[in-house]
């Protein structure tokens, strides 16, 4: 599976309308380990794929979660 740049992450959403920085990114797998910071490199194991969905109704599904800060 390919692994997930943080860099790139970071371009994405830096292309977002009204976004004028990325402060950090965290990421958790869940029943694998809590959440913690994303580094340069997030590599999914062999055993695992990534799923998000997103769904409040089915959090097993995978979820983002987006804080922001206003001016």
């Amino acid at each position: 599976m390919t692994p997930i740049s943080r860099l790139t992450l970071e371009a994405a959403l830096r292309e977002v309308l009204g976004v004028r920085a990325v402060r950090g990114i965290a990421i958790a797998a869940r029943g694998v380990h809590a959440r913690r910071e994303l580094v340069l490199v997030y590599r999914v194991p062999d055993n695992l794929s990534l799923r998000l969905a997103s769904d409040p109704r089915f959090p097993e599904r995978g979820s983002v979660k987006v804080y922001t800060e206003g001016v």
